[in-house]
């Protein structure tokens, strides 16, 4: 496929399928990266969006992930569709919860017609404190209300986040939740890589893929096959 990559010729490719295919100089190259090569008058953020949107396919074989790697003669099959122009008109609903967990409850929107619903809310939430056990001994969970348009209750809550924060270093809770939070991390970078190379490597495999064509054809049963494909994993 060769054209001249300017905006006009985007605009000509709307609701078209465009078919290109890769060479031995793409070896390694990212999906993403391939394609922002290939069309310059794309940005990246544009890419990931028709990727998201799941527009892009690599051998017939749907991508929506951007680190897809690229290989030799692979055929990529990339979908540009006009966007509608649909206009979104705001509209005030009563979304009171603006934040919850259990320290803390902020109701927002506390204003105008909103304003006695909210203090509602907030007796509603305080009876009910009142009927639980308290999770923490040094500090009361709180329950506050805040206004954007009116300006009020933004400081309290700061303050009370401020407290909240200094108390937790003061008794050590601080940083051992921030240990928690890496290795709850490092799990999900882990979760992450292995996700990638399932998707771009173990799916490429051939017993995998006969695996995979015996379970639709009814010829495997999904357990057997998933204990299958997991022990090569395991196994490497």
């Amino acid at each position: 496929l060769s054209y001249e990559r300017t905006s006009s010729n985007l605009k000509q490719m709307k609701n078209k399928t465009i078919k290109i295919s890769s060479t031995s100089s793409d070896i390694g190259k990212r999906i993403d990266v391939f394609l922002s090569e290939q069309f310059k008058e794309l940005t990246r953020s544009n890419i990931k969006k028709i990727i998201n949107l799941k527009k892009v396919t690599v051998n017939d074989i749907l991508t929506d992930t951007q680190s897809k790697k690229i290989k030799n003669k692979d055929i990529i099959k990339i979908i540009f569709q006009e966007e509608s122009n649909i206009k979104i008109r705001p509209s005030k609903k009563l979304l009171n919860i603006f934040y919850e967990d259990k320290d803390l409850i902020i109701i927002n929107k506390a204003d105008g017609d909103l304003k006695k619903s909210a203090e509602i809310t907030l007796s509603e939430y305080k009876n009910a404190q009142q009927m639980i056990s308290r999770i923490r001994k040094d500090i009361s969970p709180e329950v506050l209300m805040c206004s954007s348009i009116e300006s009020f209750g933004i400081e309290e809550i700061w303050r009370f986040i401020e407290r909240f924060i200094d108390l937790l270093k003061r008794n050590g809770s601080f940083f051992q939740n921030r240990q928690k939070q890496i290795i709850k991390s490092l799990w999900s970078d882990i979760n992450s890589k292995l996700n990638e190379y399932i998707e771009n490597d173990l799916k490429t495999k051939k017993f995998v893929k006969k695996i995979i064509k015996d379970v639709e054809n009814n010829k495997f049963d999904v357990n057997n096959a998933s204990t299958l494909i997991f022990d090569y994993l395991s196994k490497r």
